[in-house]
């Protein structure tokens, strides 16, 4: 069984932004992540745009971004050492999302990479082979997503409107004081660039040239 990738690295229109910098994977709210490479936890929590968010780095250096999540467990924190085979948290519908869904995203030397495509050089093998949604499973796309029966949604599946300025610029400072969010500062992931437009007023025009009572 697989699980199907419901948007690919690359352009993409949406939430405002035209470049989308992972991979995303369909999945029921509640499916296990697991990996597949030891990863230690950098930050793990909630982050503007990706809602539920674990970032985690391998011994090279290269970034591992799990976004739009339901859950975190508390092994999962900031610092930990994650074995291959570690449960990372589990799938949701957090953040700035259209449906339910795994945001997986690979950054090599602060650059975002494709994850299908490219090749991490300690495995042979592309970056997606490092994550699994079954224990042992070879990657993301060659295992099943599943919602753990024993697992109960914790009810994050939708995003507060986010806080705009005068200019209708997204206003991350307010942003965080309305969501009492826990973010790093110099976490920056994909949040989207958001406007608010007022309805438009058409005023008729008057041909000064026309007197009063003229048709």
């Amino acid at each position: 069984m697989t699980t199907p990738v419901s948007s690919l690295f690359g352009p993409r229109e949406l939430f405002g932004r035209s470049y989308h910098q992972g991979i995303d994977y369909a999945t029921p709210i509640g499916s296990p992540i697991y990996n597949n490479k030891e990863l230690r936890v950098v930050y793990a929590g909630e982050q503007r745009g990706f809602g539920n968010v674990v970032r985690a780095v391998d011994n090279q250096g290269t970034e591992y971004i799990f976004g739009h999540l339901d859950s975190i467990p508390t092994g999962t924190k900031s610092g930990a050492r994650l074995p291959s085979g570690s449960l990372i948290a589990h799938t949701g519908n957090s953040g700035d999302s259209t449906g339910a869904h795994l945001h997986y995203e690979v950054r090599r030397g602060g650059k975002s990479v494709d994850p299908l495509t490219t090749i991490d050089p300690t495995t042979g093998k592309p970056y997606e082979n490092n994550a699994t949604f079954e224990p042992g499973g070879s990657s993301l796309r060659n295992s099943t997503a599943k919602k753990d029966p024993n697992y109960k949604a914790q009810g994050k599946d939708t995003a507060p409107v986010p806080s705009l300025d005068g200019s209708g610029r997204r206003n991350a400072e307010a942003d965080q004081r309305t969501r009492g969010l826990n973010v790093a500062p110099e976490l920056k992931g994909e949040p989207p660039v958001m406007t608010r437009s007022s309805p438009r007023t058409v005023v008729p025009r008057i041909n000064p040239l026309l007197k009063l009572g003229d048709k």
